[in-house]
C-alpha cells in the first residue's frame, strides 16, 4: 500500500480500477469478492467504533 492509504481506501481504488478496465465482463467474481471484502471491513470498522464509544473510549 502506498503512504497513508487505509485498507478500505486501497480496496476502493482497486474496485474502481476493475470497474474501469474490465467493462466487457461487468460482474467478474474477483470484483464481487473485493466489494464484499470492502463492505465487511467497513462494517467491522463501524462496529469497533461503536464498541469504543460504549466503553467510553475515543
Amino acid at each position: 500500500m502506498e503512504g497513508d492509504t487505509t485498507p478500505i481506501e486501497y480496496l476502493d481504488k482497486t474496485i474502481t480500477f476493475f470497474r474501469e478496465n474490465y467493462h466487457k465482463d461487468p460482474q467478474p467474481a474477483l470484483l464481487w469478492n473485493l466489494i464484499a471484502l470492502r463492505d465487511e471491513l467497513v462494517r467491522l470498522k463501524e462496529t469497533y467504533k461503536t464498541i469504543r464509544e460504549i466503553e467510553g473510549g475515543e
